[in-house]
């Protein structure tokens, strides 16, 4: 497993890069202004709220999104597209309508067009928002962000930022995977004492944990923040051009969300 594990001084870069460019798109607070609009529609037996930002101050990711990239289609499955808007490229965001906990929030994905672009950012992340003086900066997830890397792979990682512990961990599977037509399933499990990501294509089958104690940091052992929010955890999808980027070529400007279905813990679950 690649891995890239920074604790202090990597929370530092972390907050910098908040307020500047950076290889990866980093979150940042999730704050509304009237210059946001939202409208709530139904996909995988949830609610979901269609964000609209016409200010990248006001976006999560520093994205412009527009309400109508984001569609919801007959088969049940949400396309997000990136298109172009003036001189602006503009995505689409959406967040879960209702708070979650414990278990495993899994997704099932695939590009239309057979790739996503180099310079799109495609996030799956599972925000903590009980942490309030961190606006909900604590989360985890999926996420295909090489951006203004023109050789890289748009290629599949797993992140944790814990703002609260000062951790800032990126982990990228031995074998790249990168998004193609074929369907690809990929759980993040959140438990009171791990994190588990999977992630399933074809041949490619990959498992990582992330355990909450760890003799990795010392002297903070606890790694994860999620431990006490057992029912304060919000679903989000983006797909953009992080801080004003434009693409690479013409191609990879769709993902299509097939499915999501969060299953609850079982009371007392823990790795042994």
């Amino acid at each position: 497993m690649r891995s890239k594990l920074n604790i202090l001084s990597a929370f530092i870069v972390f907050l910098i890069c908040i307020s500047c460019s950076d290889e990866n798109s980093e979150p940042q607070s999730d704050n509304s202004s009237p210059e946001s609009s939202i409208q709530t529609d139904k996909f995988s037996q949830f609610n979901w709220i269609v964000k609209e930002t016409k200010n990248i101050a006001d976006s999560r990711y520093y994205c412009l999104t527009n309400k109508n990239n984001v569609k919801f289609e007959k088969d049940g499955s949400v396309v997000l597209r990136l298109t172009k808007n003036g001189d602006n490229w503009e995505g689409g965001e959406l967040t879960i309508d209702t708070t979650l906990g414990y278990g495993d929030y899994i997704f099932e994905i695939s590009a239309p067009e057979g790739s996503i672009n180099p310079n799109a950012n495609l996030s799956l992340s599972i925000i903590n928002v009980e942490e309030d003086i961190f606006e909900g900066m604590t989360q985890t997830g999926v996420r295909f962000s090489k951006y203004s890397e023109p050789d890289a792979l748009n290629e599949l990682e797993y992140y944790l930022y814990a703002t609260d512990k000062k951790i800032a961990e990126v982990q990228t599977p031995d074998n790249p995977f990168t998004l193609t037509k074929n369907t690809s399933l990929h759980k993040i499990g959140i438990y009171p004492d791990h994190l588990i990501y999977t992630s399933k294509s074809n041949n490619f089958n990959n498992e990582t944990k992330i355990l909450k104690q760890s003799t990795v940091v010392d002297p903070q052992p606890d790694l994860l923040s999620f431990s006490p929010s057992t029912n304060k955890l919000k679903v989000n999808i983006s797909f953009c051009f992080a801080e004003s980027n434009e693409p690479l070529g013409n191609n990879g400007l769709s993902i299509r969300i097939h499915s999501f279905k969060y299953s609850p813990a079982i009371s007392g679950l823990a790795i042994k």
